[in-house]
């Protein structure tokens, strides 16, 4: 797996939030803290900061909704994530949350998130390659019901497949600049090249796949240039009205999350975000008759759940971090 790891805030939401504000405070806090910080486990690699208002000085910290990786003042590569608007008041040695099912819901999504993107920096990413297609064919199914259902169309399905699925092998390889014909090469199962072949005999003609086009379109890490791309290979007039907007607008009401159209932005160009989202889409109850699970559970051949929760869990519970 590719070394390079592009967090939350290189994508789209970084245009929105003022990530260096928030890692200035998180450095002052860290200056200022004994050094035996309650909430902070310190790794041999990686140190993990989950701010959980134990004390004023933390509660005086501005809020942050998703993992923030940076190099703090004592030159340590850290993670940080922000617990407390899921956590009761003043706590001791044990991370409390509400009493609330939804708090601790959320509160469980930050820490997939915090975990995943630890392994993603260390790059301890054995879990990733053997859920990888899984994880493809969680997204493919996703994206491609979503649009067919926008352009009251089944037919498009098999094609914004195969974008998505040149989207998300792109974000693992941590955008990398690479030829798009060995970028598809990496994506699986046979059906997968079938599908190359006949689209370029079809009206689809996905220009992506010719040998020697200057009409590719471009691998992908954001939410906007995955639509992009999609429009581009239906090639119709139809798709001018398929927008972002369009996009967050279905996906963010998809599965249950505090804030869930800044997640459906993360979950497309982050790893460990998909990661915490699909988790907790197929084992929490909540979820159970969201649009994701039925999607998933509609795939079940595919998608393979089971298998994929057992290996992240695993993963998960390696680090030992639970509310």
């Amino acid at each position: 797996m590719n070394k390079v790891y592009n967090d939350v805030y290189s994508g789209t939401l970084g245009a929105f939030i003022d990530k260096d504000k928030i890692v200035n405070s998180i450095n002052e806090y860290i200056v200022n803290a004994d050094d035996n910080l309650n909430y902070e486990f310190i790794e041999d690699r990686i140190r993990l900061v989950i701010i959980t208002g134990k004390n004023n000085e933390e509660m005086e910290l501005p809020n942050w909704d998703h993992p923030i990786v940076f190099t703090n003042v004592r030159h340590q590569e850290t993670v940080a994530i922000d617990l407390r608007p899921y956590m009761k008041g003043k706590l001791d040695d044990i991370i409390n949350v509400k009493d609330k099912l939804q708090d601790k819901y959320n509160g469980t999504i930050q820490l997939y998130r915090l975990v995943f993107t630890k392994l993603m920096i260390e790059n301890e990413t054995f879990w990733l390659k053997n859920i990888k297609y899984n994880l493809m064919e969680m997204l493919a199914n996703i994206m491609s019901t979503t649009t067919a259902m926008t352009l009251y169309d089944k037919s498009v399905t098999d094609v914004v497949k195969v974008v998505t699925k040149i989207h998300l092998q792109s974000i693992i390889d941590g955008g990398a600049k690479q030829n798009l014909q060995d970028l598809v090469m990496k994506l699986p199962n046979e059906d997968i090249n079938n599908l190359i072949k006949k689209d370029l005999k079809n009206e689809y003609a996905i220009m992506s796949f010719k040998a020697g086009s200057n009409d590719f379109i471009l691998p992908s890490t954001t939410i906007g240039s995955l639509v992009n791309n999609i429009k581009v290979v239906l090639d119709s007039d139809r798709t001018k009205g398929l927008t972002t907007d369009i996009y967050l607008q279905a996906l963010s009401r998809g599965f249950y999350s505090v804030n869930s159209k800044d997640l459906a932005i993360a979950m497309l160009e982050d790893i460990p975000s998909l990661i915490a989202v699909m988790t907790m889409v197929i084992t929490e109850g909540i979820n159970s008759k969201s649009n994701f699970r039925k999607i998933i559970d509609a795939n079940k051949r595919t998608t393979k759940p089971k298998e994929f929760t057992k290996i992240i869990i695993n993963a998960y519970e390696r680090e030992s971090i639970e509310l």
